[in-house]
């Protein structure tokens, strides 16, 4: 789209790839070619022109850069924005040109690649000034927090220490309030607060341990297998505190997997299944919403 012949103006990348582009709907998009233009600053001599008598503008951004940059501007399909590198460069470049809309493009960018690269997309919110953008990245970084350990050494060195410091403390504040979520089993939010797949201790033959509630002291008791699926939540929810974590087929098999062993009572293995998985729902709801309010 950018090799018209009627065009009346060719802009040159740093690796010399012309692109012949309209002057108007550069200035209509952004501020920057603007200016220059109306300060008379784009080049016009003999020795800058095209074969066709186009003044050629040089810029130092590579043919890539630029080519994603211009179909932002035009109303072509926008390119693959696939790659960190060519994220950072076009948001880089639409903050330099000063491109119109560029903060709710920038924004657009960012969350389409949020869900694949959180702390990337954290980093270029603070560099650009996108808080809308750097908190849902924040919250995504949850799936695997690990401070900012994935960035390069050039997107982190954006990122003010104060900043840094506030996104592990969040993601520490996160895990703490995911995991005492199950210690405790108490939801002022939810109707039931206890555990809904236990059955009552006169019904149910299972051995039996000591639960341990928000007070700190033994509250109830439950099957051996509650209390197991509890603790490896706990152990998950150290690594991810996000709620689905509590529903990974994987732990709710190696529960449902209890049921056949003899120290699990007919009573729980007969009734428990519907029941556990309704609980375990309840649960991932609570964790996520507790977690929304840190």
């Amino acid at each position: 789209p950018f090799d018209d012949e009627d065009a009346d103006i060719v802009v040159r990348s740093a690796d010399e790839v012309d692109f012949r582009l309209y002057r108007v709907v550069l200035c209509k998009g952004s501020h920057a070619f603007r200016d220059m233009f109306a300060a008379g600053s784009a080049p016009m001599t003999p020795d800058e022109m095209d074969e066709g008598g186009r003044p050629i503008i040089r810029l130092p951004e590579p043919a890539r850069t630029l080519r994603l940059l211009f179909r932002l501007m035009y109303p072509v399909a926008n390119g693959d924005l696939s790659d960190p590198n060519d994220i950072r460069a076009l948001l880089t470049a639409l903050d330099k040109y000063c491109v119109e809309g560029s903060s709710s493009m920038a924004e657009e960018i960012l969350l389409a690649q949020a869900e694949r690269s959180p702390e990337f997309v954290y980093a270029l919110a603070v560099r650009f000034r996108l808080p809308t953008v750097g908190k849902r990245a924040a919250q995504l970084t949850l799936r695997k927090p690990s401070g900012l350990v994935a960035l390069s050494e050039e997107d982190a060195s954006f990122i003010p220490g104060l900043l840094y410091h506030r996104l592990v403390t969040y993601q520490n504040h996160a895990i703490s309030v995911a995991a005492n979520t199950v210690k405790t089993f108490t939801w002022p939010s939810v109707d039931r607060p206890a555990p809904p797949p236990a059955l009552p201790s006169d019904l149910c033959g299972c051995r039996r341990l000591g639960f341990v509630g928000g007070a700190g002291k033994v509250e109830s008791t439950m099957p051996f297998w509650l209390m197991d699926y509890r603790t490896k939540c706990i152990a998950a929810l150290q690594k991810a505190p996000v709620g689905s974590v509590v529903l990974e087929p994987e732990l709710l098999f190696q529960t449902l997997g209890m049921y056949a062993q003899p120290s699990v009572c007919s009573e729980c293995a007969r009734r428990i299944s519907g029941p556990l998985h309704t609980f375990c729902r309840t649960l991932a709801a609570e964790i996520d919403r507790r977690v929304g309010e840190v």
